[in-house]
């Protein structure tokens, strides 16, 4: 899972945290929201899931869940670079909370797209190709 910025966002974003199980992966959430650090736990307990990709079509094999503040009403969110062996790995897509997702096959939004409205159970020529992302507000186009 990963946590991603707001585009217009000066945050450094984290690198991505792997876990074998969602179980996991809620552990990891519950305990950032114990943290004594108030930024820490403003931004953990806010949390909420924008999207998950998938290494495999039809939404299966290894995933890879993204993050951010709030939802897609107020906020769009994009990821400039993959990283973390998601780089060129990507072949399906769910958005959720309010987003849709476009997947980018170069770095920082640029070359061919596909807009997920919210889901894509296979994203076509772009199979493993996808070097960027960007969360929406349901209803717009990359």
């Amino acid at each position: 899972m990963v946590e991603v910025q707001a585009i217009d966002s000066v945050e450094r974003q984290a690198a991505p945290q792997c876990f074998t199980t969602k179980a996991e992966a809620a552990g990891f959430l519950d305990a950032s929201m114990t943290k004594a650090d108030a930024f820490s736990t403003s931004a953990a307990s806010s949390s909420v899931a924008l999207g998950t990709v998938y290494a495999d079509i039809n939404y299966g094999g290894s995933s890879l869940t993204m993050w951010g503040s709030s939802g897609c009403s107020n906020a769009t969110y994009g990821f400039g670079s993959l990283s973390g062996g998601w780089d060129s790995r990507i072949s399906s897509a769910k958005a959720f909370n309010g987003c849709w997702v476009t997947l980018y096959k170069a770095t920082w939004y640029g070359g061919d797209r596909l807009n997920c409205t919210p889901n894509c159970s296979s994203v076509g020529s772009l199979n493993d190709q996808v070097r960027s992302i960007v969360f929406r507000p349901w209803g717009t186009f990359g």
